[in-house]
């Protein structure tokens, strides 16, 4: 059976904002690494593998360290890499009856 955190490190891969849903609800994590509620809400929103790797890594470092800010970094590109992706494949989408 695998552990707890390997099952949070699929989940997290898969369903970001599903998996930050859960943390929020039933882990003091997300409360922990944030003091407000507005910027985890627009991580959320906008950013959602960057906010679960910076709450996953305050939470294992007890604050944020140098390896954990490049890593944290690194998951913004995923997220630009992820809405840019979108939008690539839907420009050659057609709308039926149009030209």
């Amino acid at each position: 059976m695998p552990c707890g955190c390997c099952l949070l490190a699929v989940a997290g891969s898969v369903v970001p904002r599903l998996t930050i849903g859960f943390l929020w609800i039933f882990t003091d994590l997300v409360s922990d690494a944030f003091n407000g509620i507005i910027v985890p809400i627009l991580g959320l929103i906008f950013l959602p593998f960057t906010t679960l790797t910076y709450v996953l890594f305050y939470w294992l470092n007890d604050g944020t360290v140098t390896w954990g800010w490049v890593i944290v970094a690194m998951m913004v590109f995923v997220d630009i890499g992820t809405w840019a992706t979108g939008g690539w494949k839907g420009k050659d989408a057609s709308i039926p009856g149009m030209s």
